[in-house]
C-alpha cells in the first residue's frame, strides 16, 4: 500500500469518526419536538413558579421589552398558558418580517423550563421552539395582545437607532 492510500484511509476513517460523534453530540443535547409539544399542552398555571419575557437580542431595535419581565400573577400565568395548551397551527411562513420579538422562559417548579422565542411576523404570532432539532414553528396569535398589554408596548425597542 502506497503512502497516499494509507493518508487517505486515515482521514477517511477520521471524518467519518467525527461526522457520527457530531451526530451523537446532537442527538444528546437537543430536546425532541415531541416532548416540548406535550409539555406545553399540559402546561398549567401550579406548574410553574413564573413566566420570564426578555428580550431577545438587547442591541438591536426589534424588542418587546428591554426589561425581564417577571409575571408570578396566576391569573396572567393562566391565560398564557391556556394560549400555550391550543397552537392554533404550524406556522409556515417563510422569511419572517417581524415586528417585535422576545424570549418567553417557562420556569417550572421541578427545574425543567422550557425556552421559546415569540415573534411578532407578518402572519400573526409565531412561536419558535428552542434547542431542538430544526426550527418547529407554530401560531399562537392570542399571545399579541397579553405580552403587548403587559410590557406596555409602543413601539420596538433597542439600544441601536
Amino acid at each position: 500500500m502506497s503512502n497516499y492510500q494509507k493518508i487517505w484511509g486515515t482521514v477517511t476513517s477520521s471524518l467519518m469518526i467525527i461526522i457520527f460523534a457530531s451526530l451523537i453530540y446532537g442527538s444528546v443535547t437537543t430536546v425532541r419536538v415531541s416532548t416540548i409539544t406535550k409539555r406545553l399542552k399540559t402546561v398549567t398555571a401550579d406548574s410553574l413558579n413564573q413566566i420570564l419575557i426578555a428580550p431577545s437580542n438587547p442591541d438591536w431595535n426589534i424588542n418587546l421589552t428591554l426589561d425581564t419581565i417577571r409575571i408570578t400573577d396566576k391569573t396572567v400565568i393562566n391565560s398564557i398558558t391556556n394560549q400555550l395548551n391550543n397552537p392554533n397551527e404550524n406556522y409556515r411562513g417563510r422569511g419572517i418580517s417581524k415586528t417585535w420579538e422576545a424570549d418567553l422562559i417557562l420556569d417550572y417548579k421541578n427545574n425543567s423550563n422550557i425556552k421559546l422565542e415569540v415573534l411578532d411576523a407578518q402572519h400573526g404570532i409565531c412561536v419558535f421552539y428552542t434547542n431542538t432539532r430544526g426550527t418547529p414553528k407554530f401560531k399562537c396569535d392570542g399571545l399579541k395582545k397579553i405580552f403587548e398589554s403587559i410590557s406596555n408596548y409602543k413601539e420596538p425597542l433597542g439600544r441601536k437607532r
